[in-house]
C-alpha cells in the first residue's frame, strides 16, 4: 500500500499506462523523424534541444492531470491518516512512484528519439547519453511542477487550484499545436522555413541559455557545441 499509493483499481490503472505508452509512441516518433530531415547541425545540439523542448510539453500536459495522485489524493489522504505512517515512509514511497511513472512515460519518447539520434551522430555511447540525459531532464521538469503544485495547494485554495490547471494544460496545447506547425513547414524547404536560422538566432541573443532543455542537450553534444 505505501509503495503503490494508489487507490485506483489495478487493472484500471494499467489499461491507462498502456493506453499513455501508445499514444506517446505517436509524438515519439513522428517528432524525431520531422527533425531528421531538417536537421543540419553535426554537433546533435539542435535536434537534441527541439525534442528535449516537446517531450517537456507533452509530459508536463499528462503530469499536470495526475498532480493530486503524484502527491496526496484526497481518498489517500482519508486512508493514510488513518495508518501510523511515518513522514519519511510516506515521502520515500510517493518518489518512488513519481519515479515509476517518470520512467513509464519516457521511455515511449526517448527511445524512438535515440534511434533517430544514432541516424544522425552514429555513435551508440551519445544515442545512450540521450536516453539518460532526456531522462535527467524529464525528472527535472515534473519534480519542478510538483514542487510548484505543493506550494500552490499551501498558499491557494484548493477549489481554485483546479482552473490554474486547466488553463495552464490549454495554453500547453496551444504550443504543441502551434509547434507541430512550425515543424511541419520546416520540411517544405521553403525561404524563412529553416529551424537552425531561429535556434542560431536564440544562441547568439543568449536566450538559448535560459532554456533548461538545453542545459540537458549539452551532455550529449558533439564537442560541447
Amino acid at each position: 500500500l505505501l509503495l503503490k499509493l494508489e487507490t485506483r483499481s489495478r487493472t484500471g490503472s494499467g489499461r491507462k499506462l498502456i493506453f499513455l505508452i501508445i499514444s506517446y509512441l505517436i509524438p515519439g516518433i513522428f517528432l524525431p523523424w520531422l527533425l531528421t530531415k531538417q536537421n543540419t547541425d553535426p554537433t546533435g545540439f539542435e535536434y537534441t534541444f527541439l525534442t528535449f523542448l516537446f517531450f517537456s510539453f507533452i509530459l508536463s500536459f499528462t503530469i499536470i492531470t495526475e498532480l493530486d495522485n503524484l502527491i496526496i489524493s484526497r481518498s489517500e489522504a482519508e486512508i493514510i491518516a488513518s495508518l501510523p505512517v511515518a513522514n519519511d515512509t510516506l515521502i520515500a514511497a510517493k518518489m518512488y512512484v513519481i519515479t515509476r511513472y517518470i520512467l513509464f512515460l519516457s521511455l515511449p519518447l526517448l527511445l524512438p528519439g535515440s534511434l533517430f539520434y544514432y541516424t544522425i551522430m552514429r555513435s551508440l555511447p551519445r544515442a545512450l547519453l540521450y536516453i539518460i540525459s532526456g531522462y535527467m531532464l524529464s525528472f527535472f521538469i515534473i519534480n519542478i511542477l510538483v514542487l510548484i503544485y505543493s506550494a500552490a495547494l499551501r498558499l491557494f485554495k484548493s477549489r481554485n487550484i483546479g482552473s490554474y490547471t486547466i488553463a495552464f494544460q490549454i495554453l500547453l496545447i496551444l504550443i504543441l499545436i502551434f509547434a507541430y506547425q512550425f515543424i511541419s513547414y520546416g520540411i517544405t524547404g521553403r525561404s524563412g522555413s529553416n529551424i537552425s536560422s531561429y535556434i542560431n538566432m536564440l544562441e547568439t541573443k543568449g536566450i538559448l541559455n535560459y532554456f533548461p532543455q538545453s542545459w540537458f542537450a549539452f551532455l550529449n553534444t558533439r564537442n560541447n557545441y
